[in-house]
This record gives structure tokens, sequence and C-alpha cells, in this order.
């Protein structure tokens, strides 16, 4: 059997494109089908505006209003993703095809769009996603924003919100709160749960919860939303047991879920997941074996960086027949808020499920305000959290300035499974924020300290010398 290319990859996606790119060269075939991929938002850049660690630089003009600095972070942001545009990769050799298309239940498989029948050995699933309906009583009357929309309003427009009602939980929620709030909005935040971001570690969210209070955001955790109505242009939600909060404007920010109806998938047997995402194996393929997937379309909302990282070792795989994995446990995940959030690894909730941990698992806890560098920069909000088993390092979680800084070096203390001992022997400069990785791991000498048995071991060792006979 002949085919027309080794691997077609269907959605222009961040994960998508870099596939293409790294298939196109190793010298294969490919084809991108845009399927009508929808941009992501620029979130990293929207975590700097207000930041107090990393100051935004003057806005071109001399204009600092709110919504001239959202615009030209998207400037700034849409200049370094030209590169990634699916047209940039027509001079590599990739065959761009716009559209959206299907498969078809053919032997051998076949993609189908604009006209065209694209035949292939292997299919790379990397589209984008879309939010999931909320079943909000009088939404569906409602004028409000998507996360994408609010990010693209005209600045003049912007700078008019006065105040927002923002529903939903989790990282882009809360950021997009805080920068809003700092933007001079008036911002209430309704989670509907309780915790802001559910997934990550409830010491260090407790400590960006209160950040979020000391900025001026209301935050209203556990409160169930009754029903939502318009008065004019103004926005009312009425809360069960709660007050009733009246705005300018109302942002949903819906968990997402991937776009894989369009694909055709179930005449392939392609399986989906309860929550309606593509079921993969380690190595990112599905039940049929010419079909891989990575980024949203197995997880509905990932971070950029860990789909790609996923797309180099699905294309991989596909094209080579390798049984690489990913191992998310040693990929940091980060809130760009002010302060940033990062954890990497197992949390201590995490780490106590392990029975076989035992005795042998520590938390290390040193608050920012123990260093030097934060006093004199009045950043003491935040904490590093590590834990630890047997001396190794197995997870971390921080809050606190310049804590996306130390994602990296953590991730790779994981992943080498360096020891606490390592870490307490590293010789770093001071006063810096990064002595608090230094610092943290001190305190393990103190913890072996306290162990009876080593103490009777120092005694003796100590009397021994004494007597002169070393």
């Amino acid at each position: 059997m002949t085919y027309d290319y080794d691997l077609v990859v269907i959605g222009a996606s961040p994960a998508g494109m870099l596939a293409a790119r790294l298939a196109s060269q190793w010298r294969s075939r490919v084809a991108l089908v845009t399927q009508n991929t929808t941009p992501c938002l620029f979130m990293d850049g929207l975590g700097l505006i207000n930041s107090s660690t990393h100051p935004l630089p003057h806005i071109p003009n001399n204009s600092r209003s709110f919504g001239d600095q959202v615009q030209w972070i998207s400037s700034v942001s849409d200049h370094f993703h030209q590169k990634d545009h699916p047209d940039g990769l027509l001079h590599l050799g990739v065959d761009v095809i716009h559209g959206s298309g299907c498969f078809q239940p053919e032997s051998p498989l076949k993609f189908t769009v604009t006209g065209r029948t694209l035949c292939s050995r292997r299919y790379l699933l990397a589209s984008s996603s879309e939010p999931t309906p909320l079943s909000i009583s009088g939404l569906k009357d409602c004028p409000y924003f998507t996360p994408q929309q609010l990010c693209h309003l005209p600045p003049q427009q912007l700078n008019e919100l006065g105040s927002i009602i923002m529903v939903g939980n989790g990282p882009m929620a809360v950021v997009l709160a805080q920068v809003w709030r700092r933007g001079g909005c008036q911002v209430v935040l309704v989670p509907q749960c309780s915790s802001i971001i559910p997934t990550m570690d409830e010491q260090v969210v407790s400590i960006l919860h209160a950040q979020l209070e000391a900025d001026g955001i209301e935050i209203l955790s556990d409160l169930r939303i009754e029903t939502l109505e318009t008065q004019g242009r103004e926005i009312i939600m009425h809360l069960h047991d709660g007050p009733s909060i009246q705005a300018n404007a109302l942002v949903v920010v819906a968990p997402m879920q991937p776009v894989v109806e369009p694909l055709n998938l179930s005449t392939v047997g392609v399986k989906l997941n309860s929550k309606g995402c593509i079921q993969v194996n380690h190595r990112f393929q599905t039940n049929h074996p010419q079909i891989y997937a990575c980024g949203n379309p197995i997880d509905g909302q990932v971070w950029d960086y860990i789909a790609c990282h996923e797309a180099t070792i699905a294309v991989r795989n596909a094209l080579f027949g390798t049984r690489q994995q990913v191992d998310y446990g040693k990929i940091p995940k980060v809130v760009w808020t002010d302060p940033p959030l990062v954890t990497v690894g197992l949390t201590p909730e995490e780490a106590k499920k392990y029975w076989y941990y035992g005795q042998s698992l520590h938390i290390l806890v040193l608050p920012y305000d123990q260093l030097m560098t934060a006093h004199f920069t009045d950043q003491t909000t935040g904490l590093c959290q590590m834990v630890v088993r047997d001396q190794i390092l197995v997870g971390c979680q921080m809050i606190g300035a310049a804590a996306v800084e130390f994602s990296g070096a953590i991730a790779l203390a994981i992943q080498h499974r360096l020891t606490l001992p390592q870490f307490a022997q590293l010789a770093l400069v001071s006063p810096t924020y990064g002595e608090i990785l230094h610092q943290t791991a001190m305190q393990w000498y103190d913890i072996q300290a306290s162990y009876p048995r080593h103490q009777r071991w120092l005694e003796t060792f100590f009397n021994w010398r004494r007597t002169g006979y070393w």
C-alpha cells in the first residue's frame, strides 16, 4: 500500500504546529490540517500586568491605561507567535491545508478536508477545545464574555468595564480576576466550590486566596448561583443563601472540552472517556493503531508547554514506533498570579496516599519572610514546601516572588532524584530568592538530628575520638 504522507497533523494548535515542524525536520512527508483551531490566550503575559516582581516596561506612546497594557501584551505575544503561524511551515515543506475535515471509515484509513482525501500512515490529533456549557438559570439570556473574548476587547471598552462578575475556578479564572482587579475593575469571583484552584495544594492555594482578597477581590466560595438576569446594561446574579450581586459585565470561565465531534471518530472506532476526551495509552496512541492524540483532545484544557511536550513524544512514537512516555510528575505547573504559584511532583496529600512511604515521608516548609531579599523587596508573602521521602525530593510547591524562575531547577532535581543533603550543600549567592531552596533543605539536618539513634551514634563517635585512638 502506498501512502501520500507519513503523518497528518490535525489541529493548528501550538502542539500541532510543533509536531508538524518536528516531523518535517526529520525528513518525513507531513500535512497540517488547521481544523479551524481557535487562538490560545497569552496568559503568561497577562500575569505580568502590575506584577511587583516583573514590572512591565513603559508602554509605547507613554500610554498607561489598562486597556493599552492588555493590547500591548497581545501584540508582543502575536509577534513572537508569528513563526508558529501555520503558513510559516510552508517553507519547511509542510502541506498546510486550511479547513475542517473528518475521518472516513475506509481501508486504509483516510481523512477528507476541503474536497481533498488524505491517506497517511499515521494521524496526530492536536485540535483545540471549547467551553463546556454551564447549567445556570438565565445564563442563555444574559450577555457574557469568555476569557478569549474578554482579552481581545478594544482598549476603550476594557477601560470602561467598571465591575465584573467572574464565574469559575482554576488558574485562568484566578489570573483574570487579579489582572482585571489591578486594572481598576471591581471583581467578584464566584468559584462555585470551596477552593479557587481545587487541583492544587490547599496550603499554597490558601495563601493565594488571601492575596486576592487583599487585592480587593470579593471571593464567594461554596455559594450556588440561583439565577442570572439583566436590568439595562447591568448583570444581576442571585445566589442561594447569599447576596445578590450587580456588575457591568459577566465573565464565564467554564471547563474546556475538546472539539472532536466533527472528526467523525466514532465511525473509525476511537473511544472517548466520560469527559468527552480521547482515550490514549502511555504512548499517546488511541485504540485505533494509526491515530495518535496529544494536548487538548486528551485532556480538554492543558498548558501549552505541556501539550507541546506531549507533541514531541507523540510524533516520535507515531513516526518511529518508539514507546516513549511523559512523566507528568516532573513537569512544573504554574499559575501566573502575583505572587506566582508553582507546583512540581507530589503534593503532601498525594504522597500520603502511598502507604509504603510511612515514616519516611517528611514535609519541609519555609515562609518567605525568612529571606533577607524578601524584606529588602517587600515581598514577604509566600512559602516553599518540599515533600521528601528518604532524603529524596519527590515534590515541591512554591508561592512567592520569583517562584516561576525556580520551576525548571526543581523539576530537574526531582527527575534526577536529588537528595536533601545535596540541596543543602549548594553554595548559593546571597541575598537572593534562590536561597529559599537551600534554607528549606537545611531543615533536613534538624529532622535528622532529632533521631535518637543518630544522636547516640554521634555521641559515641566523638567520645571515641576524644580518647585519642584516632
